[in-house]
C-alpha cells in the first residue's frame, strides 16, 4: 500500500490550487485583525478569502477548526467589530481540504518466487488438457 502524505493550507494556497490572493492581502491589517480575534490557533488554519458586503469569507483547512470557528463565531466577531472593523456582520465558512499527495515507493517492486507445481497438479493439468477439447 503507497504511503499518503499530506500538505498544509498554506503550501497549497502558495501552490495557486486555490484561487491566488494578493500579496499585500495576507499582510494587511485586517489580516493582523483576524489573528487577534481569532487567536493564534484558528488563525493557523483560516484564510481570510475575501470580504462580501458585510460578510467575511474565510476558508478553513479542516472539517475539526470549522467547527471550532462556529462554536467561537459570535466571539470573533464581537472582537473585529472592536478593533473597528464594525461592518463585518456575518462570517461565512468555506472548507478548503487538500487531497492528499501519494508519493511513488521508493522500494522496487520484488518479484514474488514461482511456485512449484506439484506432481498432482501437473496430473491434473494434463487430464483437463486431454478433456477440454470436448
Amino acid at each position: 500500500m503507497s504511503e499518503r502524505t499530506y500538505k498544509k493550507i498554506s503550501e497549497i494556497l502558495g501552490q495557486g490550487i486555490l484561487p491566488p490572493r494578493p500579496a499585500s492581502f495576507s499582510d494587511s491589517t485586517l489580516f493582523q485583525a483576524w489573528k487577534a480575534a481569532a487567536g493564534d490557533a484558528i488563525a493557523k488554519h483560516t484564510v481570510i478569502a475575501r470580504i462580501k458586503g458585510s460578510t467575511i469569507e474565510v476558508e478553513v483547512d479542516s472539517p475539526i477548526w470549522a467547527h471550532r470557528v462556529i462554536h467561537e463565531q459570535e466571539s470573533i466577531l464581537a472582537k473585529l467589530r472592536e478593533l473597528d472593523y464594525t461592518e463585518l456582520i456575518t462570517l461565512s465558512l468555506r472548507l478548503s481540504v487538500p487531497r492528499p499527495v501519494v508519493k511513488p515507493s521508493s522500494k522496487p517492486i520484488q518479484k514474488t518466487p514461482a511456485k512449484q507445481i506439484t506432481p498432482e497438479i501437473s496430473e491434473l493439468f494434463e487430464q483437463l488438457a486431454e478433456h477440454g477439447d470436448h
